[in-house]
């Protein structure tokens, strides 16, 4: 039996807890309106990033659904719980793939999707697919890939060619292993500033290899969208200042030139601060 994230709480995380539970009845007091205006709450659909699976967002599901949420957290192919699925044909429209079938076995529509790092690749994608079951976009400081871009596209020449490397030596020439040549508990510990030894068994019991066509597949957009679809509006959020992989250039920007900014707690550095609803109120800004 895996063990389970640490009880124990700090000062500093009831502090971060407590701005969690203000934010979260922020968003429930939105919710409130809208239902009085006759809206339909919007089910939001969490997409993990590399190595992890929709185990990472546990910790923000679980307060979310106490307030009445709709949330998904679906876990990609080859990862997570389908590490067993995990071969060499998968890549980043396998993962697209995964998500349109939850929209569409769910059946959900309106849906706001958040991709986080490298899933912001998937979530590009799945809105290029099917943009009339997606309302809105949040980035959590990810990646936004022009219609040819792969993620590896928008990495420095030096991290790039790091990354190459692993999957040579230690990825069979298909998956990467790591983030970085460093051990994962250096990883956790150092750049996620994970620190509870609980916590960091947890995520090394969990975080797996990822195949590297989740990063060297392009996006590729449709020439005409769909007709009557409307294309969903996006914000983009950064939940840290240091990056996770590459430089500012994967940094999420708006197209109308202006951010928002946005913290959550994945299980990556527990707990945190959580303000999803700046993102989720921010929807100036429509894709084309």
């Amino acid at each position: 039996m895996h063990p389970r994230p640490s009880a124990k709480l700090s000062r500093r995380h009831l502090v971060n807890i407590a701005a969690a539970a203000t934010t979260l009845s922020a968003l429930a007091s939105q919710t409130a309106i809208a239902r009085a205006r006759g809206k339909r709450r919007s089910p939001i659909v969490l997409v993990h990033p590399a190595w992890h699976g929709g185990w990472c967002w546990k910790k923000i599901t679980s307060l979310l659904r106490l307030r009445g949420y709709d949330v998904y957290a679906p876990t990609l192919t080859g990862l997570g719980e389908r590490s067993h699925l995990l071969r060499r044909e998968i890549g980043l429209d396998t993962h697209v793939e995964d998500v349109v079938g939850i929209l569409k076995y769910e059946d959900l529509t309106d849906a706001v999707l958040v991709g986080h790092s490298s899933s912001g690749m998937v979530v590009t994608s799945v809105a290029d697919r099917v943009p009339g079951q997606v309302r809105h976009i949040v980035y959590l400081d990810a990646f936004i890939p022009e219609d040819g871009q792969s993620l590896v596209d928008l990495l420095p020449p030096n991290r790039r060619q790091a990354m190459e490397a692993l999957v040579a030596k230690e990825g069979d020439g298909w998956q990467l292993p790591r983030l970085g040549p460093w051990p994962w508990e250096q990883i956790i510990r150092e750049q996620w500033g994970v620190h509870d030894e609980v916590d960091v068994r947890w995520m090394l019991a969990r975080l797996a290899a990822t195949p590297f066509r989740h990063f060297t597949d392009p996006r590729i957009a449709p020439a005409l969208q769909p007709s009557g679809s409307r294309a969903p509006t996006s914000a983009a959020c950064d939940i840290h200042s240091q990056s996770l992989i590459g430089t500012p250039q994967r940094r999420a920007q708006r197209q109308d030139g202006s951010t928002a900014r946005s913290t959550v707690p994945i299980i990556r550095q527990l707990p945190i601060r959580l303000n999803l609803s700046i993102c989720l109120r921010k929807r100036r800004t429509r894709r084309s």
